[in-house]
């Protein structure tokens, strides 16, 4: 028997386990009442729970004198703006009841909202409105709220809740201006007040704060609309990447970034993922100092040999926006009847033929008359690797419609030079645009010698209509100016738009709750979440 059992032991040691022994006989089982389906689990919003986040170290708990974009999407949970961007990027009244510019362009009349309070009581006035601009007047050119101030005069408190801005030029219907948060003069200008201890009126309110390590926030019960979530717990960390790791290892619960980024990690975390066109646009730029590309049938041709869907589809991995223009097909001016040119090689080619072109031996377009060969240099700088990948498409798709091209790939430092100096003939670019759709800087032909306007683009209809835009007083007529900017850019091609990036806010399982960022501000609709363990 002992034998027999070494034996046994033997083969399960060196066969990996693999010997079965037969199984004992055993009766045959009592038949038992079958168990009852459990009811589903209903998920309904609670309150409760702690939502983690992360910020780099700020220099100041002040929301206005600070310079980090990621203290200000913190901030923006303590502080509430006069105005805020929804999600169509439409500036909106907030703390403001309402605002109207004069008809001169030259000042706006605000009335903030009446019960609203700060976090000791004490309510929001004009006057803390107007001590607001006053800080603003002293920040750092750096600051996140900075440009808000510009062109600001003097600040007039009319009575309790209104207050009057004049500007020192005309700067017409532009309530983009007025998207900063607002702080407490009697707080504030206190002297006794510690820097690092922040009063508000937003939906959390500080309860807990180390300047090395976290911050903890609480729900404020007397906002408006009090969110569900109880507290919001904020680490400190040092960068992007810190960050992505922080998220993959569930140490925070929400972060923003890009969907190529976070398709580096999908594998070590499960998140809901909720994107949203964010304000960096991609184009095709011209140099019109070349002969050839100032004929706007040429400029139509090159439209129409670009693929913008396989752009869509392998660079961006269909996370973005097509668009033509500088506005966003996710802004509330966008204008969606302009001028289209979709992609078509024989389109492309009969236009070049309409222009006076014909095709070489070389299968090249050429013009008899003067000898014009369409023969480019595609600028694009070598860090940008999405940039460089369609630089490859455009080279392939021009080449169908008879336009050779070479890529000339630079370090970013050299290809900005070469912008700056005029040297290219078709660049690949981008513009991460402000809020405020103001696109002078680019196409206006002040900015030709000095300012944005590298591909030396002018036209006296697109600069009498920009230089328009300060006499503008009015919504309707805004909105109006910019259907008309659209539909002139669609159709003189100043430079050929592909799309606005996305965005991603990634948001651990366990938080519920329809995501409405804006482009601004992550935690838009924050009151709106709930977390269910």
């Amino acid at each position: 028997m002992k034998t027999i059992v070494a034996l046994i032991l033997s083969l399960i040691l060196f066969t990996g386990c693999q010997y079965i022994l037969p199984a004992p006989a055993t009766p045959e089982p009592t038949p038992l009442a079958p168990t009852p389906t459990p009811a589903p689990r209903v998920l309904t919003k609670q309150r409760g729970g702690t939502l983690n986040i992360s910020m780099h170290i700020p220099k100041t708990n002040n929301p206005l004198l600070n310079e980090d974009i990621t203290a200000d999407k913190v901030f923006k949970l303590m502080f509430q703006p006069l105005v805020a961007l929804d999600e169509r990027q439409k500036p909106v009244p907030f703390l403001a009841e309402s605002f109207t510019f004069a008809e001169e362009g030259t000042s706006v009349d605000i009335v903030l909202k009446a019960g609203v309070l700060w976090w000791d009581g004490e309510p929001v006035t004009a006057d803390d409105a107007a001590y607001s601009l006053n800080v603003l007047r002293t920040a750092p050119e750096t600051a996140v709220y900075k440009a808000c101030f510009q062109d600001v005069g003097t600040v007039s408190v009319i009575d309790e809740y209104t207050l009057r801005i004049n500007y020192t030029r005309r700067v017409g219907y532009d309530p983009y201006r007025l998207c900063f948060p607002i702080i407490p003069r009697h707080y504030y200008s206190d002297r006794n007040t510690s820097p690092y201890i922040p009063m508000g009126n937003g939906p959390y309110k500080l309860e807990t704060y180390s300047n090395i390590r976290e911050m903890v926030l609480s729900r404020n019960d007397s906002y408006a609309t009090p969110p569900f979530i109880d507290s919001v717990r904020i680490i400190t960390i040092s960068g992007a990447e810190t960050e992505m790791l922080a998220f993959s290892h569930g140490i925070i619960d929400e972060m923003v970034t890009t969907m190529s980024e976070w398709g580096k990690y999908t594998g070590t975390k499960q998140a809901e993922v909720t994107t949203y066109v964010n304000t960096t646009f991609d184009f095709i730029g011209f140099n019109f100092n070349n002969r050839a590309l100032s004929d706007l049938q040429v400029r139509k041709a090159v439209a129409h040999a670009v693929n913008r869907r396989l752009i869509e589809d392998s660079v961006f991995l269909n996370h973005a926006a097509p668009a033509l223009t500088t506005i966003s097909p996710a802004s509330w001016l966008y204008e969606p009847v302009t001028a289209s040119y979709p992609y078509n090689p024989e389109t492309a080619r009969a236009l070049l033929t309409n222009a006076g072109y014909e095709l070489n031996a070389e299968g090249v377009m050429f013009k008899q008359d003067g000898g014009l060969a369409l023969s480019f240099k595609i600028l694009v700088n070598e860090e940008n690797t999405e940039r460089v990948k369609i630089a490859a498409i455009l080279k392939e798709n021009f080449a169908e419609a008879g336009i050779q091209c070479e890529i000339t790939a630079l370090p970013f430092e050299e290809y900005e030079k070469r912008l700056k100096e005029k040297n290219f003939d078709l660049m690949v670019g981008g513009f991460r645009l402000a809020p405020a759709p103001d696109p002078s800087f680019a196409f206006h032909s002040s900015g030709i010698n000095e300012g944005g306007n590298y591909f030396s683009y002018r036209s006296d209809i697109m600069d009498a209509l920009l230089s328009s835009l300060p006499t503008i007083s009015d919504e309707d007529n805004f909105i109006k100016a910019y259907s008309e900017y659209q539909k002139l850019f669609a159709g003189d091609l100043p430079c050929i738009g592909l799309v606005f990036r996305e965005s991603a806010v990634l948001t651990d399982t366990r938080i519920y709750g329809e995501k409405r960022p804006a482009i601004n501000n992550e935690f838009y609709n924050i009151h709106e979440w709930f977390i269910w363990e």
